[in-house]
């Protein structure tokens, strides 16, 4: 199974939201705060962009592979230049399309849409432990 292990997380978490679904991003968000999670919402990756570098760091960053303005590659490789942007992970979700190989520095981990709630949770328990394990190492 997807996520197997459980890593459960302590609040607090903030996490990033990519989505220009409105309904997508405000069904993630209102699941995330119900579970004790901190949440920043955008609707593309421009935007996104600007939240990582003036705005609070996430713990974890939620993005569509299909945002407008600026594509998921295109935020990922901006996100891998940045010695502390590079550090956060970020769960792509994808709808069964083609997805581009992704070789990053970052912890990246595609989560298929439609997913279920406990499924983006589990991944978000993953990324944060992933980042621990790598913050430990260094």
């Amino acid at each position: 199974p997807l996520f197997a292990r459980r890593y459960p997380l302590t609040p607090p978490h903030h996490v990033l939201v990519v989505d220009d679904h409105d309904e997508g991003r405000g069904a993630v968000a209102a699941f995330l705060a119900k579970k004790g999670f901190g949440v920043g919402v955008v609707a593309d990756s421009n935007t996104a962009y600007g939240a990582l570098i003036s705005g609070p760091e996430p713990s974890v960053v939620i993005l569509d592979l299909m945002t407008p303005v600026r594509s998921a590659p295109e935020l990922l490789y901006l996100m891998q230049r940045s010695s502390r942007l590079s550090e956060i992970p970020v769960i792509l979700l994808d709808d069964h399309q083609l997805m581009p190989e992704f070789r990053y520095r970052m912890p990246v981990c595609l989560l298929d849409k439609p997913y279920e709630p406990e499924g983006l949770l589990a991944a978000l328990e993953r990324c944060v432990h992933l980042r621990a394990q790598r913050a430990n190492a260094d």
